[in-house]
């Protein structure tokens, strides 16, 4: 592997609970996750240029990721239609790259792809939640976060507790 992006390639051409390379990941947030993940539980070597991942609202965020695969999709080897795929000229470019790593790496990316592609998005952030939690740090999930934010949100505009409740009152109306 030479260049950063090509993680992100070899990532979307590996196989995964399919068994047929080049299976679709379903979601930004999970090519994310399972780039973070491949990154965390199989290091690669410290030749190998490596995604910086920060927390941010639904755990690690790598602002390159989101760049490569826009830049992926613009030149047309990556689809984004309904499910991140590889196009046919994606697939040969990867393919490329994949015929030239070791046994080891093809298997860490296909066991990676095999246990993380076939979560729900839920599961999947609950899971670097429990096991990365420096990265939930900013979560928008985390009930902590939100009370925080609305907390602070609430002292900054310096509203009142009769406020809420009128708030609350008008939206009972309007719903009934």
């Amino acid at each position: 592997m030479g260049n950063l992006n090509d993680l992100l390639y070899l990532l979307i051409y590996a196989r995964g609970k399919s068994m047929r390379d080049n299976e679709n990941i379903s979601t930004k947030t999970h090519l994310q996750k399972e780039i973070f993940l491949l990154q965390k539980r199989y290091p690669f070597n410290e030749l190998t240029p490596k995604y910086e991942f920060i927390p941010l609202y639904y755990g690690p965020f790598s602002k390159a990721v989101a760049i490569d695969l826009n830049t992926g999709i613009s030149m047309e080897l990556i689809s984004n239609d309904d499910n991140i795929i590889l196009t046919p000229q994606g697939f040969k470019y990867a393919s490329k790259i994949w015929n030239s790593l070791g046994d080891d790496y093809k298997k860490t990316i296909i066991q990676t792809k095999e246990e993380f592609n076939r979560m729900t998005v839920e599961q999947l952030i609950d899971y670097v939640y429990e096991h990365y939690p420096k990265f939930a740090k900013k979560s928008a999930l985390l009930k902590g976060n939100v009370d925080n934010y609305f907390n602070q949100f609430w002292k900054e505009e310096q509203l009142s507790d009769s406020y809420f409740v009128e708030i609350v009152r008008k939206n009972r109306e309007h719903i009934a």
